[in-house]
């Protein structure tokens, strides 16, 4: 075991099988208990090896664009502004939901700034975007 380099998580489950199998190897029986040890060995290896690897997960959002680069959602009444990363919103969000969401916002001080809104909005297209969570 000492010679091979095993990955460390397999070279941890392999010191553990054989902790303390020296005090057992007499001269008498040495033979037997290297053969059973490489027997141990190979088996503990081909199951570590067929066992599942885990998979990445990915999941599907939508992000709001304007001519390729991503937009700040809450600046749209004073104009189209890029961010360098995107805000996401769940798969099911509609241009329509994002107008009817800032609509009832109330966050607006006048029409004219809901105007401004909308229509910085509708120069923007929502885009599929997959989030890939990687496992160790």
């Amino acid at each position: 075991m000492e010679n091979q380099s095993y990955p460390p998580k397999l070279k941890a489950i392999l010191q553990e099988a054989f902790k303390g199998v020296g005090v057992l190897c007499t001269e008498q029986n040495k033979g037997i208990i290297l053969k059973q040890a490489i027997e141990k060995r190979d088996f503990i290896i081909t199951e570590f090896e067929a066992s599942p690897k885990p998979k990445p997960e990915t999941h599907k959002f939508k992000a709001l664009m304007h001519d390729g680069e991503f937009v700040d959602y809450q600046l749209l009444e004073v104009g189209i502004k890029k961010l360098q990363t995107p805000f996401i919103y769940p798969e099911s969000t509609t241009m329509e939901s994002l107008v009817d969401f800032a609509k009832n916002g109330l966050r607006f001080y006048s029409p004219e700034s809901l105007s401004a809104f909308i229509e910085n909005l509708e120069k923007c297209e929502l885009v599929e975007v997959e989030l890939t969570i990687k496992t160790k």
